[in-house]
C-alpha cells in the first residue's frame, strides 16, 4: 500500500513537472511529436550555441566600431568580405614570395663577380668601340676633305690644301711619307719605294700623323689672309690610343709646336709624360687643380677663429623657475609653433637640460629628437590653430599685399586705410568696422566690397566665436581619445593653452 501511494506521488509530482515544462515552452500537451521533432536537433543546437560562444569571443578581441559592423552586417556580406580579404592576402603572399625570390637573386649577384666580369667586359667593350668611333669620324673627315680637294683640283692642277697636307705629312714623318689624292680619297706615298698606301693600308699610328697633316693644311689654307698663327686646343687626344697613335700624336704636337701655340688639356700624367719624351724642353705643364687651390688660398685665406662657448644654466628642481632663469619667452599665437622654446614640449628641469646642450633651443628642434616630443608638437599645434579661431592677427599697412585688382589703390580713401592700420594694435575687424561705419570717407564700391571680402578669405577678421580654455581642453580630449587629464600631455597643453591666452 505504501508503495502504491509513492507511485501516485511520483506520478503527479511527474506531471506537475511536465505541465510546468509544457507552459514554459508555450507548447500544448498535446504537441509531444513537435518536442521530439526538437529533441532530435538538440545535438546541432548544441554544436551551434558552442561555435556562436566561440565566434563572440573572438569578436570580443576587435574594437566596438568593428564589433557593432559585425552584428549589422548579413552572414553573406561577411563571408563575401573575407573570402575578399583572403585573396588580398594571398596575392600578399605572392608579393612577398616574389620579392625575397629577387632579393636572393640580388644577393646571390652581388656576392658573386659575374657582376664584376660584366662590368670589365662592358669597360673594354666601349673602349673598343670609342676607338672605332674615333677612327670613322677620321675617315669621314678625310673622306670629304679629299672630295673637296678632288674638286679644286678639277680648276687648278696643284690644289694649295693637298700641298700644305703633304709638306705636314713629310714633316711628321720624318720625310717617310707624302701625301696624294686617288679617285675619291688620300694616299700616303712612300718616300721608300714610292708605293702609295690607301687609308685602310696605313697603320693606326701614321693614319694619325695624316690626319693631323690634313688639319694642319686646312687651318694653314684659312690663315693664308692672316698675319696672325691661331693656336690650337686639343683635349685628351691620346685617351682610349694605343702606345703607336699615342706616339704619333706626341710626334705631330711636337711639330705642330715648332710654328705655333699648343694647348692639351688632360687628366691623365702618362699622356704629360708622353709629351715630354717627344717635345722635350717646350712642353709647359700648368697643374690647374694647383691653380685653384692656389686661387682660394689667396681669395679667402685661413683665419683662425675663436668659438664662443654656450654655457647652459644648470636644471633646478622649479620647472618654472627654470623657465625664468632660460629666459624663456610667451608663445606668440600667430607664429610657427615651431619657433617656441622647447621648455614648452617637457615637464622635467634635467631633461630639458640634456637638450639645450645639443642645442635644440626651439621645440621644431627638439621634437626631431624623440616621437613623443614629435606627438607633443603636433598637439601643441592643434592647440594653436584651436585658439586661433575668432581671434585676430594685428593688421599692419605692410599686409595689405597681393589685394584684389578691383581694390583701387591710388585713392585717397585707401591713403585713409594705411594711415588707420599704422596705429598700433590693428585689426582686421577693426578696420572692417571703420568701413562699414564710415570712417573711412569716399571709400566706394567695387574696392569696398572687393576689400573686406579679402579680409575675410585671408583670415584677417572673422565672424567666429572665440574658444575659451575650457573649450579647447575639450575640443582636445574629443579629438584625441587617448588623451587624459591626468597625463604629462594634457599637463603640456594647459600649461601652453595658459601662457597663450593669458
Amino acid at each position: 500500500h505504501e508503495r502504491l501511494t509513492r507511485a501516485q506521488e511520483d506520478l503527479q509530482r511527474y506531471e506537475e513537472e511536465g505541465k510546468t515544462f509544457y507552459e514554459e515552452l508555450s507548447t500544448p500537451l498535446w504537441e509531444v511529436g513537435e518536442l521530439e521533432r526538437l529533441a532530435k536537433d538538440i545535438e546541432e543546437y548544441q554544436q551551434k550555441e558552442s561555435d556562436l560562444r566561440l565566434h563572440v569571443g573572438a569578436l570580443a578581441a576587435f574594437d566596438e566600431a568593428t564589433r557593432q559592423l559585425a552584428c549589422e552586417m548579413e552572414g553573406h556580406l561577411l563571408e563575401s568580405e573575407q573570402k575578399s580579404l583572403t585573396e588580398q592576402l594571398d596575392r600578399l603572399d605572392e608579393v612577398r614570395e616574389t620579392r625575397g625570390a629577387m632579393q636572393e637573386q640580388y644577393n646571390q649577384a652581388t656576392k658573386s663577380d659575374a657582376l664584376e666580369k660584366a662590368e670589365d667586359a662592358w669597360a673594354a667593350a666601349y673602349a673598343e668601340l670609342e676607338a672605332l668611333r674615333k677612327e670613322e669620324v677620321e675617315g669621314r673627315f678625310i673622306f670629304e676633305l679629299a672630295k673637296i680637294i678632288q674638286q679644286e683640283s678639277q680648276s687648278h692642277h696643284q690644289p694649295e690644301i693637298l700641298k700644305r697636307a703633304s709638306s705636314w705629312l713629310e714633316r711628321i714623318t720624318h720625310n717617310q711619307y707624302s701625301l696624294g689624292i686617288g679617285d675619291d680619297e688620300f694616299v700616303a706615298r712612300s718616300s721608300t719605294n714610292g708605293q702609295p698606301y690607301t687609308l685602310d693600308q696605313l697603320s693606326s699610328g701614321t693614319r694619325v700623323q695624316l690626319l693631323f697633316a690634313i688639319r694642319m693644311a686646312f687651318l694653314e689654307y684659312l690663315e693664308r689672309e692672316s698675319d696672325h698663327h691661331y693656336p690650337l686646343f686639343f683635349d685628351e687626344l691620346m685617351a682610349n690610343s694605343d702606345d703607336e697613335r699615342s706616339l704619333a700624336i706626341a710626334q705631330a704636337i711636337g711639330e705642330i709646336v715648332t710654328e705655333r701655340q699648343v694647348f692639351y688639356a688632360t687628366a691623365q700624367a702618362d699622356e704629360v709624360g708622353k709629351l715630354k719624351e717627344v717635345v722635350g724642353e717646350e712642353v709647359r705643364v700648368i697643374d690647374l687643380g694647383a691653380l685653384v687651390i692656389g686661387h682660394r688660398q689667396t681669395k679667402t685665406p685661413f683665419k683662425a677663429v675663436s668659438i664662443p662657448t654656450i654655457e647652459v644654466p644648470k636644471p633646478i628642481d622649479d620647472y618654472d623657475e627654470y623657465a625664468t632663469v632660460l629666459g624663456v619667452a610667451g608663445p606668440d599665437l600667430f607664429a610657427p609653433i615651431g619657433e617656441i622654446h622647447s621648455w614648452y614640449l617637457l615637464t622635467d628641469s634635467k631633461a630639458l637640460h640634456g637638450l639645450l646642450k645639443r642645442t635644440f633651443m626651439t621645440a621644431g628642434q627638439a621634437a626631431r629628437s624623440s616621437a613623443q616630443l614629435q606627438q607633443r608638437l603636433q598637439l601643441l599645434k592643434r592647440v594653436q590653430e584651436l585658439a586661433q579661431v575668432g581671434r585676430q592677427r594685428p593688421l599692419s599697412r605692410y599686409d595689405l599685399v597681393d589685394l584684389p585688382s578691383e581694390v583701387n589703390t591710388n585713392t585717397q580713401a585707401f591713403q585713409a586705410i594705411q594711415g588707420f592700420l599704422e596705429e598700433e594694435n590693428r585689426t582686421g575687424n577693426d578696420l572692417v568696422q571703420a568701413i562699414e561705419d564710415g570712417q573711412i570717407k569716399q571709400f566706394r564700391e567695387p574696392s569696398k566690397s572687393a576689400l573686406l571680402d579679402w579680409l575675410y578669405e585671408e583670415g584677417w577678421a572673422t565672424d567666429a566665436k572665440p574658444y575659451d580654455l575650457q573649450e579647447i581642453i575639450a575640443h582636445m580630449m574629443l579629438e584625441f581619445t587617448d588623451l587624459q587629464i591626468d597625463s604629462e600631455e594634457s599637463l603640456v597643453i594647459q600649461r601652453y593653452l595658459s601662457s597663450l591666452l593669458n
